[in-house]
């Protein structure tokens, strides 16, 4: 197959793109930044301009990973502007080259996140489960919505509302230099439920997506293994054979993180109801596990990590 992979420089799209050449696909990415691997590369933000017809001619499938990492400090007007361009304008650019194609693609996978449902406390959360109506939750909105255009022209679209993925990069390459100081701790009272998934899965869950035709509308990539905050931070520590001494309130981190404190401290408890009723079968569904197998290197490859 021809796939057209958007953001395929980043965390998630790096391995894709790998683990779909390395099936013999041909994958050509679209990326603000030139990628380290030689492979079929086009420089664009799709977030201010269309793809040129020519780049996505003839693809069979289209995966849209691009977006702005969500890590940092301080969350300005201009901050979040680039975090909803960067995922909602660049579908929607990337929609208006699609509509123009005289030949569609057969499938259009498009990255959404949990973020979605908003704080919900202890009720389970399902594909079904209504949004929430927090900054993230309106992005996730507004992403998800951008995609019907896609939709409506008779292409089968699936949108990935994707946990915190754990891998050699992402959310535990902020975590593991606190954790290994000592100084790694829970985020408000620790009880909130925390959603989570391995790169591995997740990158596996597209190639599911990619493959499985009865796979369309939105599905919770997410671990089967509910736990909360304190355990997910717990067993981080112990693995690394540190203590867990720090409980962070709620009101320091509104401090540092102005309105991510919020999605920070949601409790999520997301179900992938989905794809455990079409027989997707987890390589990681445990937390424990997971940690373990990303961490299992050598001590020094965990401390460049």
């Amino acid at each position: 197959m021809k796939i057209v992979i958007t953001g395929g420089t980043g965390f998630i799209g790096r391995s894709l793109t790998k683990v779909l050449l390395e099936k013999g696909h041909q994958v050509v990415v679209l990326a603000r930044h030139q990628p380290k691997e030689k492979i079929e590369f086009y420089q664009i933000d799709l977030a201010k301009y269309p793809p040129p017809i020519a780049i996505i001619k003839d693809a069979n499938a289209i995966i849209h990973l691009a977006g702005k990492s969500l890590t940092g400090l301080f969350w300005s007007k201009n901050f979040k502007e680039e975090i909803y361009s960067s995922r909602v304008e660049s579908l929607k650019n990337l929609a208006k080259t699609i509509s123009k194609l005289p030949q569609k693609p057969s499938v259009f996978i498009s990255a959404s996140a949990v973020g979605y449902y908003g704080d919900r406390g202890d009720k389970k959360i399902f594909e079904t489960s209504p949004p929430g109506n927090d900054f993230l939750a309106k992005v996730c909105i507004d992403w998800e919505r951008a995609s019907h255009k896609v939709k409506s022209l008779g292409i089968r679209t699936v949108n990935v509302r994707t946990a915190p993925v754990l891998g050699k990069g992402g959310l535990l390459k902020v975590l593991l230099p606190i954790y290994k100081l000592g100084l790694g701790g829970t985020l408000s009272d620790g009880n909130q439920w925390f959603p989570w998934i391995h790169l591995t899965d997740i990158v596996n869950i597209y190639l599911f997506a990619l493959e499985n035709q009865n796979i369309h509308g939105p599905i919770n990539a997410v671990a089967p293994d509910l736990v909360r905050y304190q355990e997910f931070s717990a067993t981080l520590a112990k693995i690394l054979k540190r203590p867990v001494f720090f409980k962070i309130p709620k009101w320091l981190l509104k401090i540092f993180f102005n309105d991510l404190a919020k999605s920070i401290c949601a409790s999520q408890k997301v179900i992938p109801e989905k794809l455990t009723k079409s027989g997707y079968q987890f390589t990681f569904p445990n937390l424990k596990k997971a940690l373990e197998n990303i961490l299992k290197t050598s001590s020094t490859d965990i401390i460049n990590l």
